[in-house]
């Protein structure tokens, strides 16, 4: 609390001191009026400008409001005015929530005159009373139209109805339709179609020169398969025959042929194929684990009758590991094999 102070002097002591009239404390204000700008607006192509031209706010944080943060940035600068706008023009697109509030100096004779003439000349609107111009201004360097425009418009004040308010509102920005895709023919200056490259990259090697590979189709690649199966067996493997480019009716030439059969190792037609014999066997040692279990009471539903096949099947196939693939095993010794097993694992 501040209070003045008064002194009094007395010959015959010190001097006091006395406290009187203490000054009354200062009233809280909710929501206190904020000057953002104080300035002039420029004219574009003349030296002149509109002076005594100030905006406030009453809005409580800055932050939450743009407008009047924009405005505060622009302090000590002139701002552009662009020109006279019909505010119906921008139905939907002024907005209203910052609430800043305009004022002209008394003594800017040229401000006052430009206002009067721009807004006062025209009939405000019946819905809103609101002037049906608007004066829009820049908040850059630049006199020409942008999207952080700013337009300056009157509202009738509440309270005397001769009376017109200057406010300013941001204008928002248009929203653009989505824009539908048209499928149209092609045109000649449309790029060509490019098919898939022949060389697809090679994942197993190293990058570099051997990075990529060309990739073999699946019957070249089952026709190697197939040579050197045929060559691992001992069999007589002719290579491609090549195709002749014979055109005419003339008789081929006695004594000349397309390729030569090489001598290859002797080979026993006797013996049957390794195919026909191995799989054979493996039936046969199947079937007869098969009825070693049933024997034992050990059927499909039973809850271990796949494992305990697994393991006999597997365990007698590797005790005729050497005669399986060369000739057909005799039932009377698979049985003795398979015994054997059945009676370690399902007695």
């Amino acid at each position: 609390m501040i209070a003045s102070v008064e002194t009094t002097v007395i010959a015959s002591s010190a001097p006091t001191v006395t406290l009187t009239r203490p000054t009354p404390p200062k009233s809280i204000v909710q929501n206190p009026t904020r000057l953002v700008y104080r300035g002039a607006l420029s004219l574009p192509d003349s030296d002149l400008a509109l002076d005594g031209i100030s905006f406030t706010t009453s809005s409580a944080s800055l932050l939450s409001s743009p407008l009047p943060l924009a405005l505060e940035s622009q302090r000590k600068r002139s701002l552009p005015l662009i020109g006279a706008v019909d505010i119906s023009s921008l139905k939907g697109r002024l907005d209203h929530e910052n609430a800043v509030r305009m004022f002209i100096h008394p003594q800017a004779k040229l401000s006052m005159s430009f206002f009067e003439a721009t807004l006062c000349t025209t009939k405000l609107r019946s819905s809103d009373g609101v002037t049906e111009m608007g004066v829009r201004i820049g908040l850059g360097d630049s006199h020409t139209v942008n999207d952080s425009d700013v337009i300056i418009y009157g509202r009738l004040s509440d309270h005397q109805s001769s009376v017109i308010q200057l406010y300013l509102a941001q204008i928002k920005p248009l929203l653009r339709p989505a824009q539908k895709q048209i499928n149209r023919p092609p045109r000649p200056d449309d790029p060509t179609p490019r098919l898939p490259p022949l060389l697809l990259p090679h994942t197993k090697g190293s990058p570099g020169r051997r990075g990529m590979k060309r990739v073999r189709s699946d019957s070249s690649a089952m026709h190697e398969k197939e040579v050197a199966r045929k060559k691992a067996k001992g069999r007589v493997v002719l290579d491609d025959i090549p195709k002749l480019d014979i055109k005419g009716k003339s008789k081929a030439i006695p004594g000349t042929g397309v390729f030569k059969v090489p001598e290859g190792p002797a080979v026993r037609l006797s013996d049957p194929p390794l195919e026909s014999v191995e799989r054979p066997n493996k039936e046969l040692v199947r079937n007869v684990t098969r009825k070693s279990l049933a024997s034992r009471g050990v059927t499909k539903a039973h809850p271990e009758f796949e494992e305990l096949q697994g393991w006999i099947y597997r365990g007698t196939l590797f005790a005729f590991r050497a005669k399986i693939k060369l000739k057909p095993l005799a039932p009377d010794e698979v049985g003795i094999i398979v015994e054997r097993h059945t009676s370690m694992y399902a007695d």
